[in-house]
């Protein structure tokens, strides 16, 4: 079987910088989409708020799909860390629930917890 290279008449370093050309020139559009999604998030909240549901309890947040898949992409199962969720919403309040507020994590003597999924991979998602 052929190379997907040779299907084009391209060497396979050629393909890879086309490929790489591609997604760099479109990183710019998609981040625009996430903050758009991100201040749509918000006005939905902020218009439909966070009632407790018995059993359920508060609302947390919502986070819009591209930028759930782009970080569980990045680093599988971090939304099951309720550390990371709690910096990702501090870090995005428009996320938020109406009236919820993040926890601080900290240690003893108030340091904060540094060596997070979030905080080490913040600048790779954005």
């Amino acid at each position: 079987m052929d190379s997907i290279a040779t299907a084009f008449s391209q060497t396979e370093a050629e393909l890879a910088r086309e490929i790489t050309d591609g997604v760099t020139q479109q990183m710019p559009a998609e981040k625009a989409k996430a903050v758009a999604e991100l201040a749509r998030t918000g006005r939905e909240l902020q218009e439909h708020g966070s009632d407790r549901v018995e059993g359920r309890g508060q609302m947390v947040g919502s986070i819009p799909a591209r930028i759930y898949m782009r970080w569980h992409q990045m680093l599988p199962g971090c939304w099951k860390d309720k550390q990371f969720v709690d910096e990702f919403l501090r870090d995005n309040p428009q996320c938020c629930g109406v009236g919820y507020k993040p926890k601080q994590h900290t240690l003893r003597h108030g340091f904060q917890m540094g060596a997070s999924f979030y905080q080490q991979n913040k600048a790779k998602v954005s």
